[in-house]
């Protein structure tokens, strides 16, 4: 991390508060289990070290990347809890769908860590083998594409407007 980004979270600390608080409050009116979160959030995240630490070791490693890829797993979540408030509204009881949508997910993120772990020890890399992590990744592929013209967008407007 550069200077430049430290500022940058220096600067924007209060809205990152607000931000997370805002997001905690969703999540406690969401009826989404603060333990289903807890374990798709934690294969998310070893998924994601994985795959960085396999991208380093093939050589892949970009950064621009990396950061497309955690947003994409962010807005994963986010549709996760997206549904679970709009079953909730509608008052369709959604524990067992949900609990397996997250089981699911959570599965095709150890699947692909442990992919990524055979790409660090070997330095070859595995494709996908099953329907449900070919779905998964076809939808992760789409958010990390609105990721992409969303960075884009942010970008081009603001190297317009003098930055953020």
């Amino acid at each position: 991390m550069n200077e430049q980004n430290i500022i940058w979270l220096k600067n924007n600390a209060p809205l990152i508060y607000v931000f997370f608080s805002w997001i905690s409050l969703i999540l406690s009116n969401s009826g989404v289990q603060p333990t289903l979160l807890l374990v798709l959030g934690f294969s998310f995240m070893a998924d994601y070290v994985l795959g960085v630490l396999a991208a380093i070791k093939t050589r892949e490693f970009d950064s621009q990347k990396g950061l497309i890829g955690f947003l994409a797993k962010l807005m994963g979540l986010v549709l996760i809890i997206c549904i679970s408030i709009l079953l909730k509204f509608a008052g369709i009881s959604s524990s067992i769908s949900l609990t397996s949508f997250f089981v699911v997910m959570s599965i095709n993120d150890v699947m692909s860590g442990l992919r990524h772990w055979y790409t660090i020890r070997t330095g070859k890399r595995m494709k996908e083998y099953d329907a449900i992590s070919e779905l998964i990744i076809q939808l992760h592929d789409r958010l990390r594409g609105i990721v992409k013209r969303v960075m884009r967008f942010l970008n081009k407007n603001g190297s317009n407007n003098g930055g953020c």
